[in-house]
């Protein structure tokens, strides 16, 4: 006969019990505690989101600030008078201001100081063409842009290299299929590329468009992109805000080579921050009619002393959060608009 089991003691089960109790509370406590953790890394991710947001929003809302302020600017300029130079309050530049919370730095630049691209596309008629003039195949508009890219030390262009790149950017912007002279391309070169593409056939939207032309370089770009500008239609460039290089494409009609550095300097000086009041007493003055043949004037067709498209660069700074655009402002007689806006 199997002996019978021995009663267990009460004071072990309650032991155990109280054990089994102890571990699931600790495992609560770990559950609760594993939750509050994930519960404030949430919060404290989704404020970071919200505060980055809000003062993403302050910082992009004081460049609009900045676009109000460079629209009154211009206003009042225009009623001071038509002539546009670097002695206006409009070009000078000030120091960043502080903001809640930051700085605010705004710049306005006169977008007809640089060259535009869309004032290439119109041709020259054969009929008025001299096969023994170079220059007679080209507008005024062209050979700027030739003698433009000739005043690079880094590339270095013959007037050659200039031409072919202005004849391959030519027929990037026309409708037809025909090739202009040695340097042109149309779509039978550019869908031979890896990757292949197609000729815009249109006016630039955008000067990075420049890229895909044939003959146009990584380097060239670069050298060329702090003078060159993309605008809505053609525009002339205001001789009293011309930076050197673009002083040294204004040359005779006959001239494919960009005037001398020191020819440029001198104009430049003389020219001082008050600018000329009228392209007549500009290209009777001192410096420009020493810096050419004698007879020779330099080509005074697409030149002014007004604007009416502005660059507006603007930078703002709330806390952490940094934003920064670029407005094309269009000022007419009728008020000053903004036609584009990058942000970033």
């Amino acid at each position: 006969m199997l002996p019978l089991a021995r009663p267990r003691s009460p004071s072990i089960r309650a032991s155990r019990q109280r054990g089994l109790i102890l571990i699931l509370a600790l495992l609560i406590v770990a559950v609760v505690a594993s939750l509050a953790v994930s519960f404030a890394g949430h919060f404290q991710l989704y404020a970071s989101r919200g505060e980055n947001r809000w003062h993403g929003g302050q910082a992009s809302g004081f460049l609009l600030g900045a676009e109000s302020l460079a629209i009154y600017l211009l206003n009042d300029d225009l009623r001071a008078g038509p002539v546009d130079h670097l002695g206006e309050t409009w070009a000078k530049q000030q120091p960043p201001f502080e903001v809640d919370g930051g700085w605010l730095d705004a710049r306005l630049e006169d977008a007809q100081a640089r060259f535009n691209l869309n004032s290439l596309k119109d041709r020259v008629e054969k009929s008025v063409v001299d096969e023994a003039v170079p220059a007679s195949r080209f507008t005024a508009a062209q050979k700027r842009f030739i003698r433009l890219l000739q005043t690079f030390d880094e590339p270095f262009l013959s007037t050659d290299d200039a031409v072919a790149v202005t004849e391959a950017v030519l027929d990037w912007m026309d409708s037809d299929d025909s090739v202009t002279g040695f340097g042109g391309a149309e779509n039978d070169y550019y869908q031979q590329l890896d990757p292949s593409y197609k000729a815009a056939n249109r006016a630039f939207v955008s000067r990075t468009e420049l890229r895909l032309v044939r003959s146009v370089t990584t380097e060239l770009y670069l050298a060329l992109e702090p003078y060159i500008v993309v605008l809505p239609e053609a525009t002339e460039l205001n001789i009293n805000t011309l930076s050197l290089p673009l002083l040294r494409t204004l040359q005779q009609h006959t001239e494919l080579l960009p005037l001398s550095v020191y020819d440029a300097q001198m104009i430049l000086k003389q020219r001082s921050d008050k600018g000329f009041t009228h392209v007549a007493k500009f290209l009777a003055s001192e410096p420009v009619t020493s810096a050419l043949a004698s007879d020779a004037k330099v080509d005074g067709r697409g030149l002014s002393v007004s604007s009416q498209y502005f660059l507006l660069h603007a930078r703002a700074q709330v806390m952490q959060q940094r934003r920064r655009s670029t407005t094309l402002l269009r000022r007419r007689v009728d008020g000053v608009l903004a036609i584009g806006r990058i942000n970033q």
